[in-house]
């Protein structure tokens, strides 16, 4: 078994930020639906999701970090529900300018 990461990064939202919630949980929809898709074409037994939503430079916050770990088998809608749920916890308003999301990949060996 071999551990691979892998960073995806989605930002500049808007040039100003984001502050509408509506809008930011339709960023995170289509971040899942690419994240679901290329853990099921790689056969992964679990996977760690990191998500960082990087605040827009005039709010002068420190980025929002969270984590946690899902299941290939996972259906998209739940690991939407998840990272929303995550999203929503550690939100404090603000705009936000751009995510960064990480993958830590337990991958099995090619035989």
């Amino acid at each position: 078994m071999k551990q691979e990461k892998n960073t995806v990064q989605f930002s500049e939202i808007r040039s100003k930020g984001c502050n509408d919630i509506e809008v930011l949980e339709r960023f995170l929809h289509g971040i899942v639906e690419t994240a679901t898709s290329k853990l099921r074409q790689r056969k992964l037994k679990t996977t760690e999701i990191s998500i960082c939503l990087v605040h827009a430079k005039s709010e002068n916050r420190l980025p929002l970090e969270f984590t946690f770990s899902i299941k290939p088998t996972s259906s998209s809608v739940t690991i939407y529900t998840e990272i929303i749920n995550r999203f929503k916890e550690h939100y404090t308003g603000g705009e936000i300018q751009g995510f960064t999301i990480q993958f830590d990949k337990n991958t099995l060996a090619s035989a």
